[in-house]
């Protein structure tokens, strides 16, 4: 879930808060933080003062539009079904014949769908002119798709549309409408990939990837783990450095069609608990990987070389995984 709308009006509360510190650095210098807030909805109620939102989307930037509702966990069919298919809820045989209730979400439930509801038609058009992510043609598919005769079978067509957000990429909008431009000044979407249906393995995906720091090949979904770690890292050199030369150029038409990049009034980033929603990662999981990349950013800061302070400030929907994001960035940085 992205919200507990019967509590939206609950003021976000700061669990706790961690600063870098460099060796003879004044106390007054600037320096980056990792903050932990519990929030009932980092889209709409989230921690104050952050000027971007890191949105967990897809690779086509559709939202989740395309279905009125969908399977926790995925994956996405590459068609749409038809409404037939199951006797109350027409669309859950054709997800794998997951049954109904918690696991299955509605668009609602996602920070992606409350994203596009608040940013309307207007970022529905800037996500429209995005062009071609210049990563896209590393990729094979953007997930798996299950197939109960054959255990796991690849799917390689793209149902929504050219890819403009790989799975462990990361792209920047506007907030859209005013609705969502009142709470931030840019979106950064990144698309997290499904925990137990990844994109597909190669040797130039993994050397673009990277993020072989996490990696331990007798863990389970080891290489979901590492998409989701990219997500972060994407998102974060985004909004913290903008977009690369490289990238720039690729995407120089969509660039000049489309609103002008959005300056930030700070440097403070709201970001939720990646993977755990509809991505279907285990919340110890995505924790995890939270606090690694965290905790990695905040170590690897220099604050001999920073112009203004910067902030990653989790807004998390649930008190025992902020609580435990906590303790796992305490004990890393320890």
């Amino acid at each position: 879930m992205a919200a507990k709308t019967w509590f939206n009006n609950a003021s976000p509360q700061l669990v706790a808060r961690f600063e870098s510190s460099s060796p003879g650095i004044s106390r007054l210098a600037k320096r980056r933080s990792v903050e932990v807030w519990v929030s009932t909805c980092v889209v709409t109620n989230g921690p104050p003062g952050c000027s971007a939102l890191v949105n967990p989307s897809n690779p086509y930037l559709t939202g989740p539009n395309s279905f009125p509702y969908f399977a926790r966990g995925g994956p996405q069919p590459s068609k749409q079904p038809g409404r037939h298919a199951h006797h109350i809820m027409g669309y859950v045989s054709s997800w794998g014949g997951m049954d109904s209730g918690d696991g299955m979400m509605f668009g609602a439930e996602t920070v992606d769908g409350l994203v596009h509801l608040h940013g309307g038609l207007r970022l529905r058009g800037e996500c429209g002119l995005v062009g071609t992510h210049p990563s896209a043609g590393f990729y094979v598919d953007q997930q798996a798709s299950a197939s109960s005769d054959n255990g796991t079978m690849r799917v390689h067509d793209n149902p929504q549309g050219r890819v403009k957000c790989p799975v462990g990429m990361a792209v920047v909008t506007s907030p859209g409408g005013d609705e969502l431009r009142s709470r931030y000044d840019a979106i950064v979407h990144t698309t997290p990939p499904f925990y137990r249906y990844p994109p597909t393995l190669s040797d130039e995906l993994d050397r673009l990837i990277g993020c072989v720091d996490i990696e331990d090949e007798h863990r389970e979904h080891s290489w979901s783990r590492r998409l989701l770690s990219s997500c972060y890292r994407q998102s974060l050199e985004l909004a913290f450095r903008g977009r690369s030369e490289e990238e720039g150029v690729l995407q120089s038409l969509s660039r000049m069609l489309r609103p002008a990049e959005p300056e930030l009034s700070n440097r403070r980033i709201a970001i939720p608990l990646l993977g755990a929603g509809c991505r279907g990662f285990p919340n110890d999981v995505a924790v995890e990987i939270a606090a690694l990349e965290s905790s990695r950013w905040l170590s690897d800061a220099d604050d001999n070389e920073m112009k203004e302070e910067e902030a990653i400030v989790f807004g998390l929907l649930e008190d025992k995984d902020a609580s435990n994001l906590s303790k796992k960035i305490e004990y890393l940085l320890e």
